[in-house]
């Protein structure tokens, strides 16, 4: 029997320790692309392929994630830049029993200097919760998350397929007010180009037309009878002021002195507007949203919309949310309430939680209502420990106490904040890189580290240990410029943009309940936001405008853009180990076969197997190949079972480590040339398409040497 010293059990990816000193179950630096299983087996990690395909923009992605809605659907959105704005994107697959599957641009000049965040508000009114994103400006956009595929057009009629209805389908259906009534008179003059101003004469109902009542970049609906048809439609407001509002119509007509007429429909702020997302025509409606056909469509769209069109609800701005001037860099919803802070201001607003644009409390404040928080530092993130709402900044965690107290016959609530302060440099890098795990938060800090609080009380604990430092070099190393995480499949993810680098914490149950966790080493992933749907895992393109399936297929994709295809690239896996010095750390050592067992796919002829005698490989590097092609490894039969005949699924929920075929279980033994070393290094390696492989154990025939190196 040949005596073999076998590492096995992989522990994970550590670069705090001296890599000639610790375990050679652990990965050391220079290890990627390769993931630890659950059971304890190192192989390359699965590819990345292109998907939810229908979007042909080659524009980078800043920001993005999903949105979970509260009628059930997963909406994924990203903002890209296109060289000179942010884009915002969402995605829609099926959609009334239709396969739309396509990118639809829904806003096309956010700030690209800045990433775009959301949080979602429940609409009561609606019965359903909104998006609510934030560019560094003093506007919130609200989105409904409204799509449907037509079905057919009347006149001023629009039909939508399937059995739902359309607010069934988030289409809103707020009840309207009217501007003005009958009498309101108005002149309507061409100002430039094809603008158009509507301005309020003076006669009859004020229709109270201010650049509040009316700001740019809402949307009008003009059903005035009185008025040229050729000035009736839904309009998006380009500018406005006192009494008058004015909108772009290429088929407008000045005229004057002119009533709104009979059966008043003249609409501010107007949020019933929808896109025909194959046409660009844009409509409002009135109407029917209660039943499948909406009613009062301008302009009419009987003849312009065709079976199995998508239309979707548009964006709903709101200008000077808390003040004018006060730039919203993060939005964050607790409770409903929804707060705003701006990286340029200490202060953090907070709405009241039926109504995002509302801040102010009565006096005495009630339980529900709005606030503003002065912190001691600006640029305020937001995260949540059990029930209790975080807010960090600087170097602190602020954590507002609610508190009901009887006043009179009835009930106030008061609001403290509590200043609790972390270490320096141990504040939250960014809202995007704030995980929340489960009832806990997990946060990438400045210094740069990641650090966990599953309890309030540990915030002032100097003993919690940051959950980074078995690979604290790597962290120190790393542009964390951008970075983003999020906590999948029990696993805390962090990437770094700037090098295409993402770290992976796993998170294991043990068999007493308790928790493991071990790093992986370094994926290499060219993305920009992560996203989740179904249990699988999406990136956003950094490099351009698609979405990558992550831990999925043999082989990663890059997508030709002129010729509109995907093609494999080939996943440059490391496994490197630690040094062994089977435990004779002062004694020369030598070896002349090494035992090598793991799974393997056919077509992976090229295994490499390298040897570093010493540390780096100063004595000697030997490399030998592993042949998955080779019959006499294997160990199971290979007949049924061969690459091409069993499929490589995706794999949801924590996949990562590419599964190779079924019956490719192998093992071998690689002979070498007796040399002396103090320190054995082994690496396994291949930099090709379509190879899967994964190491079980490994380890030489070590034998002390007879010769003493002097």
């Amino acid at each position: 029997m040949r005596k073999w010293q076998l590492t096995e059990d992989f522990l994970g990816y550590l670069t705090a320790e001296d890599s000639t000193k610790a375990s050679p179950q652990y990965l050391r630096t220079g290890s990627q692309n390769v993931m630890i299983s659950r059971e304890k087996k190192c192989g390359i990690r699965a590819g990345y392929t292109f998907t939810l395909e229908g979007g042909e923009s080659d524009d980078p992605c800043i920001s993005g994630k999903n949105w979970k809605t509260s009628t059930g659907g997963n909406i994924l959105w990203r903002m890209d830049d296109d060289g000179t704005n942010g884009v915002l994107r969402v995605r829609f697959g099926t959609v009334d029993g239709v396969a739309q599957d396509t990118w639809v641009t829904l806003k096309s000049d956010l700030d690209e200097n800045y990433p775009l965040r959301g949080a979602t508000w429940y609409d009561a009114s609606e019965a359903i919760d909104v998006m609510l994103w934030v560019n560094h400006s003093d506007l919130v956009y609200e989105w409904s998350g409204a799509s449907a595929s037509a079905s057919s057009a009347g006149a001023n009629t629009l039909t939508k397929a399937g059995t739902s209805t359309w607010a069934q389908n988030r289409f809103y259906s707020e009840a309207l007010t009217d501007a003005g009534d009958d009498t309101s008179r108005f002149d309507i003059t061409l100002t430039s180009g094809t603008t158009y101003r509507y301005t309020y004469d003076g006669t009859g109902t004020d229709p109270g037309i201010t650049a509040t009542s009316c700001p740019v970049g809402t949307w009008v609906y003009i059903g005035a009878t009185g008025f040229n048809v050729a000035n009736r439609g839904v309009f998006l407001v380009t500018g406005s002021g006192a009494n008058y509002f004015e909108v772009t119509n290429a088929a407008g007509v000045a005229e004057n002195d002119k009533t709104v007429g009979t059966n008043n429909t003249l609409y501010l702020k107007f949020k019933k507007v929808i896109k025909n997302v194959d046409t660009g025509t844009v409509y409002g409606y009135l109407g029917g949203e209660s039943t499948t056909q909406l009613t009062s469509v301008m302009p009419d769209p009987s003849g312009v919309v065709t079976a199995n069109d998508l239309l979707v609800q548009l964006l709903f701005p709101s200008a000077n949310v808390f003040e004018d001037g006060f730039e919203i860099d993060n939005v964050f919803s607790f409770n409903n309430n929804v707060l705003f802070s701006s990286d340029a201001d200490e202060r953090v607003a907070m709405s009241l939680n039926t109504d995002y644009l509302t801040f102010t409390p009565s006096s005495p404040r009630t339980a529900g209502q709005g606030s503003t928080f002065t912190l001691d530092d600006p640029g305020a993130k937001f995260g949540v420990i059990g029930k209790q709402l975080v807010m960090l900044a600087g170097d602190a965690a602020y954590l507002p106490k609610f508190e009901q107290i009887a006043v009179g016959a009835g009930v106030a609530e008061t609001v403290l904040v509590e200043k609790r302060s972390f270490g320096s440099g141990q504040g939250a890098h960014s809202q995007e890189t704030i995980i929340q795990v489960d009832d806990a938060l997990a946060f990438l800090s400045n210094e740069p580290s990641l650090r966990l609080y599953e309890s309030v009380e540990q915030i002032t604990d100097r003993s919690i240990k940051a959950l980074s430092n078995p690979i604290k070099p790597d962290f120190d190393a790393e542009d964390w410029t951008g970075a983003v995480g999020i906590w999948h499949g029990s696993r805390i993810l962090l990437h770094s943009r700037v090098n295409s680098r993402t770290y992976m914490l796993e998170w294991v149950e043990t068999a007493d309940g308790g928790v493991s966790r071990y790093w992986q080493a370094p994926q290499i992933l060219p993305i920009g936001a992560f996203a989740e749907d179904s249990g699988y895992l999406y990136g956003h393109s950094s490099g351009d405008g698609k979405t990558l399936l992550l831990f999925n297929g043999p082989s990663d994709y890059v997508y030709d853009f002129s010729g509109a295809t995907a093609e494999k690239v080939p996943i440059d896996a490391r496994m490197k180990l630690a040094y062994n010095d089977f435990d004779k750390r002062g004694n020369l050592k030598n070896f002349d076969e090494m035992f090598i067992e793991g799974e393997i796919s056919q077509n992976c002829d090229d295994l490499l197997c390298q040897v570093e005698y010493d540390s780096g490989g100063a004595t000697a590097v030997n490399e030998q190949t592993i042949d998955g092609s080779d019959l006499s490894i294997l160990l199971e039969d290979i007949e049924a079972t061969s690459l091409g005949q069993q499929s490589l699924g995706a794999s949801p929920l924590g996949g990562g480590l590419q599964d190779p075929v079924a019956g490719s279980h192998f093992q071998t033994i690689l002979e070498y040339a007796k040399e002396d070393f103090y320190l054995l290094g082994l690496n396994f390696s291949t930099n090709e398409i379509d190879r899967t492989w994964s190491i079980t154990a490994c380890g030489a025939n070590a034998q002390l040497s007879n010769r003493i190196r002097r």
